[in-house]
């Protein structure tokens, strides 16, 4: 899921260029037609992407709009994370990496079913939890 911004549509283009298919749309724009074509897209077989904690931030707060996407699709969670040895950081508000040449990059994954996510709470509580998860996993929270 790619911003419904102008901001975003260079990140389409590159997704396009690369054979990937993006979804715009973003808590301010294209929001629930967005959201419906990711629960569409998860039933019919095929995998989405949603940054958790949204085009703005901040960095770490998950929102809750990745958590009601996997529900509502009856789908698991996969969490990632990416440690790099060296790499360039933009001056934006998530630090973004840009890996160097030649740099050693480490990868955390963790799954959580739809099933451990959902049995007994509510929306933000699960999406307090996951939040959790994923600082337990990133080395510079």
């Amino acid at each position: 899921m790619i911003s419904g911004s102008r901001d975003g549509a260079w990140l389409e283009t590159f997704y396009r260029w690369s054979g990937i298919r993006s979804i715009r749309g973003s808590r301010n724009r294209r929001g629930s037609e967005a959201v419906r074509q990711l629960i569409s897209t998860l039933k019919n077989g095929h995998d989405v992407g949603i940054t958790p904690d949204g085009s703005r931030g901040p960095k770490y707060e998950i929102k809750p709009g990745a958590l009601f996407v996997a529900r509502a699709s009856r789908s698991p969670i996969l969490l990632l994370d990416f440690t790099f040895s060296c790499a360039f950081r933009l001056n934006s508000w998530d630090a973004f990496a840009i890996p160097l040449p030649f740099s050693k990059i480490k990868a955390r994954t963790r799954i959580i079913s739809c099933e451990d996510l959902f049995k007994g709470q509510g929306l933000d509580d699960s999406t307090a939890h996951v939040e959790q998860e994923l600082l337990k996993m990133t080395d510079d929270s």
